[in-house]
């Protein structure tokens, strides 16, 4: 979703994943550009985990990559689960919610392993004048409108 809303024009990074064989045909480019631009890097032990739901963690971080937004080491954040938070991920939460860009759900808790659905991940990113800026003025209509008949997280009925 992020790649077509921001128009990432470049081939992409060459996928070195330790699991590219259980990527889809049809994700690969967009998973190439959003390596290229920063906005996923895998997992640790190398792997991208294609079939994985995401969590709202990791939503988060790739917003505020996407977003290219400036990150704070070891800060807290506003949500009353702070704690549960990823330190890895503390940065990217607490940019997106200072700019509105994400809210807690009930009880002001962030819920940083839950995972996040279609709808989160489009209101997160497209509610934000930041992304609107960078989808290069379209509408949040217009681009989910385009783009609602298509899968954009790996997952086995997609294939």
């Amino acid at each position: 979703m992020l790649t077509g809303a921001l128009q990432l024009e470049e081939m992409g990074a060459a996928l070195t994943f330790t699991d590219n064989d259980q990527i889809g045909a049809w994700a690969k480019q967009a998973i190439a550009q959003a390596v290229q631009a920063g906005i996923i890097d895998g997992y640790g032990d190398g792997s991208f985990r294609p079939n994985a739901q995401v969590t709202r963690a990791e939503m988060a971080g790739m917003v505020a990559r996407a977003l290219k937004l400036p990150l704070k080491a070891n800060t807290a954040t506003g949500f009353v689960d702070d704690q549960a938070i990823p330190q890895w991920a503390k940065g990217s939460v607490e940019a997106i919610r200072v700019l509105g860009i994400v809210s807690g759900r009930e009880g002001n808790k962030f819920a940083p392993n839950n995972t996040t659905t279609r709808a989160e991940a489009a209101t997160d990113y497209f509610a934000s004048d930041a992304g609107h800026a960078k989808i290069k003025r379209k509408t949040t209509r217009s681009v989910l409108e385009r783009d609602s008949s298509r899968c954009f997280f790996s997952r086995p009925t997609c294939d």
